[in-house]
């Protein structure tokens, strides 16, 4: 009976991220689709320059600066994001989680996933 007598706590409601791990020719289809999501590359300037995703931002993983440039970014839009194979960008998730990203596609292999699944690159810039 002690039991009954506590208040109840109040449950608030949290927007929790929605991440998807997609494959290259799922990330290749995300962003020739409509309401495509924007591509955030998160590699080096001189790995961007070798090759990166027509129209993909660079933020570089590792910096000083990356959870800044992160913060930045509409938290309501759409998201796939990604490095060379996979493992920056993994390593990568607690920080867009803790900004609170509300959906978010992780192609979790990388720029090579998508080159093998003949996703097409831009050099340069």
């Amino acid at each position: 009976m002690a039991d009954e007598q506590k208040p109840k706590e109040e449950v608030r409601k949290v927007a929790t991220p929605v991440l998807k791990a997609v494959t290259g020719a799922e990330a290749k289809s995300l962003v020739t689709g409509e309401n495509a999501p924007i591509v955030i590359d998160i590699r080096t300037a001189e790995e961007f320059k070798e090759g990166h995703i027509e129209g993909a931002q660079r933020i570089e993983f590792g910096t000083a600066g990356f959870k800044d440039e992160l913060a930045k970014l509409d938290k309501s839009k759409a998201y796939l994001f990604h490095c060379r194979s996979g493992g920056r960008s993994n390593k990568s998730l607690p920080i867009w989680k803790e900004l609170g990203f509300q959906k978010l596609y992780h192609l979790d292999s990388g720029i090579q996933g998508w080159k093998k699944a003949g996703g097409e690159v831009v050099e340069g810039q």
